[in-house]
């Protein structure tokens, strides 16, 4: 089976996610292609970038034909007289949510298909994205190639624009929760033939021999500072600011403290900027991106907590089921982060780990303290209970065979 992968980017660093689940899917004989609007950072890149196979076809160099009209006439009529009915379909579609960029979105698709059947594409797959979802789904239409989508929370919560054509144009649409999927059902007031056709999968799922604890039960207990490790992208969504500030309190009440954050992004200065005005210097270190290496495997396990502070943006795009989390849980590691509705489906509040009504720098003081009370045995439990709940419903090969097995279902036979 050879499926082609729509992207936005590609290789993401931040979007590790996508990574993995190429590897995954590669290392069970998945073929094909990745399509994809802009170059990731070049430096630094996941170790796994290097191992992917498929063939990369960067949609943007497509923009020099956009100046070549009898190429692009030439290209409408071929399609037009091959597939008549799913031209005109597409075509359709496009006036529905006919604006300029849609409209250069549809000619890049029809540039495409000839590369699509070269392929020997069975299958489409979009990670829903502004710009790219819409190309996929043009693609699909004027292809007749199977063709599915899987949403992530800011298609979902901070732009809904076209979801329902999204959803109810496609052969299948994935979500990471069902949570998400209750969102989307209630948004579209959608009908029983398109529920049928949604899915949850919690992809891409966890290495778990690769996020191995090493840590002994003895060291579950806390000598000397509490060690904070957090990982995600240093944007407003993520909250960083509010864990400042609960350090900042929690140092005032001689709690020692020493918080690690893993990551980079647009809000890098401004929480530089707090930590200095905060005289937090020392206590909190800002490591920048670090890849999936034993180094990184080394940080979490030097930890006791894991804490994501994460927050409802300006846009409304807020977390769901982040893959940080999951791997923190991997570890063995206390997680706390705010109760955003899918993560109650992977996290049981004092159970194997702890749930924040909001991500407020009191709340998460409170949460903190409670962390460094429990006994050793009670956080070496949940450390435990935390693990298994990756291991038996998050594990990256279970994670894979539910997507394949999704794939194979509606994937052109005839490749």
């Amino acid at each position: 089976m050879r499926v082609a992968y729509f992207l936005s980017e590609y290789p993401a660093f931040n979007e590790t996610f996508v990574i993995n689940e190429l590897y995954y899917l590669q290392a069970r004989g998945i073929g094909g292609a990745i399509y994809f609007e802009e170059h990731g950072m070049a430096r630094p890149v996941q170790p796994r970038v290097r191992t992917l196979h498929f063939t990369k076809f960067h949609i943007n160099y497509l923009e020099k034909l956009l100046t070549h009209p009898w190429l692009i006439c030439k290209t409408q009529l071929i399609l037009l007289l091959r597939s008549p009915a799913r031209y005109v379909k597409a075509f359709r579609v496009l006036i529905s949510i006919s604006s300029t960029p849609n409209i250069r979105y549809f000619i890049r698709a029809t540039l495409l298909i000839k590369s699509l059947k070269q392929n020997k594409v069975s299958l489409l797959f979009i990670h829903d994205a502004e710009g790219i979802s819409v190309i996929g789904l043009f693609c699909g239409l004027l292809s007749g190639i199977p063709a599915g989508v899987i949403f992530h929370t800011h298609g979902l919560f901070a732009d809904k624009s076209y979801l329902r054509e999204k959803i109810s144009m496609t052969d299948f649409s994935v979500f990471q929760s069902y949570y998400s999927k209750m969102v989307a059902i209630n948004y579209l007031h959608a009908a029983p033939a398109v529920i049928k056709k949604m899915y949850v999968i919690s992809s891409t799922g966890i290495d778990t021999a690769f996020f191995q604890p090493k840590k002994k039960p003895s060291k579950y207990k806390i000598i000397g500072a509490l060690r904070i490790i957090s990982v995600a992208r240093i944007e407003e969504m993520k909250g960083f600011d509010r864990l400042i500030y609960a350090i900042d309190t929690l140092t005032k009440k001689d709690i020692h403290i020493n918080c690690q954050i893993i990551g980079y992004g647009s809000k890098t200065h401004e929480l530089l900027q707090l930590i200095r005005s905060l005289h937090l210097t020392g206590i909190v270190t800002l490591l920048g991106p670090i890849a999936h290496t034993p180094r990184f495997v080394r940080l979490l396990d030097a930890a006791d907590v894991f804490v994501l502070p994460s927050v409802v943006d300006a846009q409304g795009d807020r977390d769901m089921q982040p893959n940080a989390v999951k791997e923190a849980m991997a570890m063995k590691l206390i997680v706390i982060t705010p109760d955003f509705g899918g993560i109650r489906e992977v996290i049981q509040d004092e159970k194997n780990g702890f749930l924040l009504k909001n991500s407020g720098p009191d709340s998460l003081v409170h949460a903190i303290e409670n962390v460094v009370r429990l006994p050793p045995r009670v956080r070496h439990a949940m450390g435990e209970q935390a693990r298994k709940t990756i291991l038996e419903n998050y594990e990256a090969d279970d994670v894979s065979d539910k997507l394949i097995n999704l794939f194979q279902q509606y994937a052109n036979k005839d490749y």
